[in-house]
């Protein structure tokens, strides 16, 4: 799927006592179906100090989980 738009809401945050400087918070993505043109809309937690970014946990806001078809393999979904 093809990301449309994006807004994030990550922030930067320092912690005086330690000296460690992060980032973090929530991102929002709009992407577009290439073969039926439908929108999906999603969100994400961002954490810079995060271990493995290959691991984000994507939640998808719209459609709504019991509209999606029903059948599709895990990885079609």
């Amino acid at each position: 799927m093809e990301i449309i738009g994006e807004y994030s809401q990550v922030r930067d945050y320092d912690d005086p006592r330690s000296g460690l400087s992060w980032e973090a918070g929530p991102v929002y993505e709009v992407l577009v179906c290439p073969a039926c043109h439908g929108v999906v809309f999603r969100s994400y937690y961002w954490h810079d100090m995060a271990i493995d970014f290959s691991e984000v946990e994507y939640k998808v806001l719209y459609p709504a989980e019991s509209s999606t078809l029903t059948g599709l393999p895990d990885s079609i979904k």
